[in-house]
């Protein structure tokens, strides 16, 4: 796919491959608490990079594979990527900030799907700025306490990888 590419060609161009240690925050968005940024570990339990990342972010982290996640096992994520191209010299994880349930989510998600089902999408009719809207705001409140919780977490995120880093690179 394009973001495949594009992704090998940025651990390429950079030498990720090179380096002692490379760390991946994934920002996204969707599940878990109203503004609550979960860190959630893409490496595999006992891994290297899963003892890494849970000694970088201590408790708060998720990990699907044990059920303490929002979020169930992924497959054919870039996870296989990053393991192909960098082995154990890499933590990874995706920083997934909680919007709103599940099955408002489904909601939005299903009527997406069905105006995309419908044929050539009339981007100026009102149902379909509707559920671009609803969209939208599912994933990205707009609220501005939603958007302070997830910029104080982030910067926190960065701090423990910066002083992960320093400590196992």
């Amino acid at each position: 796919s394009w973001a495949r590419q594009t992704l090998e060609k940025i651990i390429e161009d950079f030498t990720f491959a090179d380096r002692a240690l490379v760390s991946v925050i994934d920002y996204h968005t969707g599940l878990g608490p109203f503004g609550y940024g979960e860190p959630i570990c893409a490496h595999l339990p006992g891994s290297k990079g899963m003892q890494r990342v849970v000694e970088m972010y201590g408790d708060s982290v998720g990990v699907p594979e044990l059920g303490t996640s929002s979020s169930i096992p992924l497959h054919g994520t870039s996870r296989e990527l990053w393991n192909a191209k960098l082995g154990d010299d890499y933590t990874y994880v995706a920083l997934e900030y909680g919007t709103y349930s599940t099955d408002r989510g489904r909601i939005a998600l299903r009527e997406d799907h069905w105006l995309h089902n419908q044929g050539e999408v009339d981007w100026t009719a009102p149902e379909t700025q509707r559920i671009k809207d609803q969209i939208r705001n599912h994933y990205s409140p707009q609220m501005p306490d939603w958007y302070e919780m997830g910029l104080w977490r982030s910067r926190q995120i960065i701090r423990q990888t910066m002083i992960g880093l320093e400590k196992f690179g």
